[in-house]
């Protein structure tokens, strides 16, 4: 191991591999600030593509729950991902439980886990298109298993949002649902609750 003390580099790289005494202070100053400039940035791109600088927005991310409120709520994600260059996510939660009475279905038509996720993405999908229209193919759609607050703090935390969009019940005095509430509590990033019109 070399170690150089006149006022430069300490490195660990064995002095087999270079002469450092060969090398003036400038240019191992250069050489360094290559390297941390390559582990900063990242590998250069294909050969014939741009070099881009401007690093990718994180996303913003909207809950939907399938009811009238979520266009409101998605249209306003929306117009805060256009304003901050960003994508959308559409995140739809689903559970396979369901509430049985005393007169329960025969268990051959109980609906299976399979069944509740492709209405569930049926259903993002088509609150999507009908909140926003042409624009709803720039939207990624998820939908997952479990409970609504935790999945969308989840995805928030998973894809680093920048932004958390959910809809509000009834009038802005009033409480917030407990979705709401678990997701304001513990979101990795501001949260926007969108009032009921």
């Amino acid at each position: 191991m070399t170690d150089v003390r006149a006022g430069t580099v300490t490195t660990s790289v064995p002095a087999r591999l270079f002469d450092l005494g060969a090398l003036s202070a400038t240019t191992m100053t250069a050489c360094w600030r290559a390297v941390l400039f390559s582990a900063v940035v990242g590998p250069a791109p294909p050969e014939g593509e741009p070099m881009t600088t401007e690093p990718e927005r994180p996303p913003i991310v909207v809950g939907v729950d399938g009811t009238g409120r979520s266009r409101a709520t998605i249209q306003a994600a929306a117009q805060e991902a256009r304003c901050r260059d960003a994508t959308l996510i559409a995140v739809m939660a689903y559970s396979t439980e369901r509430p049985l009475g005393m007169a329960a279905r025969p268990v051959a038509t109980l609906a299976v886990a399979s069944d509740e996720r492709l209405a569930a993405e049926t259903a993002l999908r088509d609150a999507v298109a009908d909140a926003l229209g042409d624009e709803a193919g720039r939207v990624e759609l998820r939908t997952a298993l479990g409970l609504a607050g935790r999945n969308l703090v989840d995805t928030a935390r998973k894809v680093n949002a920048q932004l958390i969009v959910l809809a509000g019940r009834g009038s802005t005095s009033m409480l917030l649902g407990t979705v709401s509430q678990y997701v304001l509590r513990r979101a990795p990033c501001p949260v926007l609750v969108v009032p009921e019109s």
